[in-house]
C-alpha cells in the first residue's frame, strides 16, 4: 500500500512529521495517518485508544477497495495528538477543526467505534449536508454508564482459555467489551492494542468523570 501525502486538485500536501501526517489547526495540532486517495473517510476510534486498532481492523478491507482515502485520527490525549478542553465538545471541536484543515468543506464519511462512533453521530447533528453515510460500530447513544440501556445485551458464552495470550490488566475490560469471547478474537484485539501509543489518563479520566457528555446529545441524530 501506499501512503498519500497530496489529495488531488485543491487539496494542498500535508507536512510528513516523524511516521505520521499531523494537521496544525487552530484548536490543537492532531496526528491523523492517512492512506490512499479518493472519497475522504474519517475514522473515530474508541475512548482511550488511538488510530492504530482502527487502522488495523479497517486496512485489509480496504485494500480491496479502491477510491478511499482513509484519515485515521489519534484522538486528544492519545497517541501523538494533545489534548484540548476536557470534555467532547471540544473534543468534537477539534476534530471537525483537523477535517477542515485538510479536506475543506468536501463531504466526508465517517466511521466510529464506541466513542468515535458517540462523536460520529456528533457530527451528523452538527454537519448532516457534508456528511452521506455513517458507519458505527457498539456506539454509544447516551454516553453516561448510569443512563444506558443494556437490557437487552445477549450473555457471552466465553471459550476455555479464550484470555490465555492477552495481558492480566486486559481481562477484566475484554470481559467486559468482547461478544465473541474466543481465544483468536482476543488475541487479535490484544496485538491491536499493543500497537496503541502513549496516552494522557489524567486528561482522559477528567473527561469521563466531568465531561463525557456531549452539550447536544439529546437531540435526534
Amino acid at each position: 500500500r501506499t501512503r498519500e501525502d497530496t489529495f488531488g486538485g485543491s487539496r494542498k500536501p500535508i507536512p510528513l512529521r516523524g511516521s505520521g501526517f499531523w494537521c496544525l489547526t487552530r484548536v490543537v495540532v492532531l496526528s491523523t495517518q492517512i492512506w490512499g486517495a479518493g472519497r475522504p473517510v474519517v475514522v473515530l476510534p474508541w475512548f482511550g485508544v488511538g488510530h492504530t486498532g482502527m487502522e488495523a481492523a479497517f486496512e485489509p478491507t480496504f485494500a480491496c477497495a479502491s477510491g478511499w482515502c482513509r484519515f485515521y485520527i489519534d484522538l486528544p490525549g492519545t497517541g501523538d495528538s494533545l489534548p484540548v478542553g476536557p470534555n467532547s465538545d471540544a473534543v468534537l471541536d477539534a476534530i471537525e477543526e483537523t477535517i477542515r484543515s485538510l479536506i475543506g468543506l468536501e463531504r466526508f464519511v465517517v466511521v466510529g467505534c464506541s466513542y468515535g462512533g458517540y462523536l460520529a453521530a456528533g457530527f451528523a447533528r452538527r454537519i448532516p449536508e457534508r456528511i452521506p453515510g455513517l458507519l458505527l460500530m457498539c456506539p454509544g447513544i447516551r454516553i453516561s454508564p448510569d443512563e444506558r440501556d443494556l437490557s437487552r445485551v445477549v450473555p457471552s458464552e466465553p471459550t476455555a482459555g479464550w484470555l490465555a495470550e492477552v495481558p492480566a490488566e486486559l481481562h477484566d475490560h475484554f470481559g467486559n467489551a468482547i461478544g465473541n469471547q474466543t481465544r483468536a478474537v482476543a488475541s487479535r484485539l490484544a496485538n491491536a492494542f499493543s500497537l496503541n501509543g502513549p496516552t494522557d489518563g489524567s486528561y482522559l479520566a477528567t473527561i469521563q468523570s466531568t465531561g463525557y457528555q456531549l452539550s447536544d446529545e439529546a437531540l435526534p441524530s
